[in-house]
């Protein structure tokens, strides 16, 4: 059976709820996910781990855009990986070319025909290293087993949609999988200086920046923005640490209220500045790393403000893999 088989084999299923449920499941496996869920941790739950979370997932994301980019250059496309996405080479499915769909609907913002390389899947990829290191948190088999089916249900969703090869997908695991554990037992080191890790990761992103504004070609800016909140959130979280604690664990009430203003924020800076400034690299870096720098600095020092620090003293958090 070759792939193109088995992405038939699937697509034997099609069906519009179907359709729907994967559009649904491939979209926990994209940016938007990362961009809110990623803040939500820092906020209320672990603002160390919160921070790692970050780091971990956005730098997945700009590593799995530059191997696209070089799988282009190196793969032949006459298998058994390919760079070009099956629907733009084969007959099969997509929820776009769906004969039910509709653009007016409300699931029709998130279903898309990818335009960038094949290999490896990027929502195999980063789904493993965010939903994984969810998991290594919060230490329960219950959120293990929660990920393991988010993670599985994300890759297929890919292939049902037409949007992949098999094997992109087994590559973006398996690229995600040593990505995880190779970044938490990096950042584990940190525990004996804290933060040296986070000193070494911002002197690096400065270096890759000036070299994305001179010799990157991402037509996308999906590098540009994933670096640009990344020096952004490690920027607000130097600061963070430097003026003090705000409270993490809170009361019910107080946790809304800061999910809310940290949102309305990222909000705002992400997606209001986005949709008038003009759409060129410089610019979407800037408002990424603005975005970065509000999640992970300016509104816990807002948070600080309005409830005070964090005076509570816990034992020291366990290190995932430690």
């Amino acid at each position: 059976m070759t792939q193109l088989d088995l992405i038939r084999a699937f697509q034997t299923l099609w069906q519009p709820w179907l359709t729907s449920f994967f559009t649904i499941v491939t979209t926990l496996g994209g940016p938007i996910v990362y961009i809110l869920i990623t803040p939500l941790v820092f906020w209320l739950v672990s603002a160390r781990h919160g921070y790692r979370l970050m780091v971990l997932v956005l730098l997945s994301v700009w590593f799995n855009s530059v191997l696209k980019d070089a799988s282009a250059q190196l793969i032949a496309d006459t298998g058994p990986l390919y760079a070009t996405r099956p629907y733009l080479v084969a007959d099969v499915h997509t929820c776009v070319r769906d004969p039910a769909f509709d653009p007016a609907a409300l699931l029709a913002a998130f279903c898309k025909e990818e335009e960038s390389f094949a290999f490896p899947s990027g929502h195999a990829q980063t789904s493993l290293v965010f939903w994984g290191y969810l998991a290594l948190i919060l230490m329960t088999w219950r959120a293990r087993i929660a990920a393991f089916v988010a993670v599985l249900l994300i890759g297929v969703s890919r292939i049902y949609l037409g949007q992949h090869w098999p094997l992109d997908v087994l590559g973006g695991w398996l690229i995600g999988a040593a990505w995880l554990a190779g970044g938490v037992s990096l950042l584990n080191q940190d525990e004996a200086r804290p933060g040296l890790i986070n000193r070494v990761l911002l002197a690096i992103t400065l270096l890759a920046v000036l070299l994305l504004f001179w010799l990157d070609p991402d037509p996308t800016f999906n590098r540009a923005r994933s670096l640009g909140l990344v020096l952004g959130g490690g920027l607000g979280y130097a600061l963070q640490q430097r003026s003090g604690s705000f409270p993490v664990r809170a009361p019910l009430g107080i946790q809304i209220k800061k999910t809310a203003i940290g949102l309305l924020g990222v909000v705002l800076i992400y997606v209001g500045l986005g949709a008038i400034l003009p759409d060129v690299a410089a610019i979407k870096f800037g408002i990424a790393a603005l975005a970065g720098a509000w999640a992970f600095g300016g509104a816990p020092l807002i948070f600080e403000r309005l409830w005070g620090r964090d005076t509570a003293r816990r034992a020291p958090e366990a290190s995932p893999g430690a």
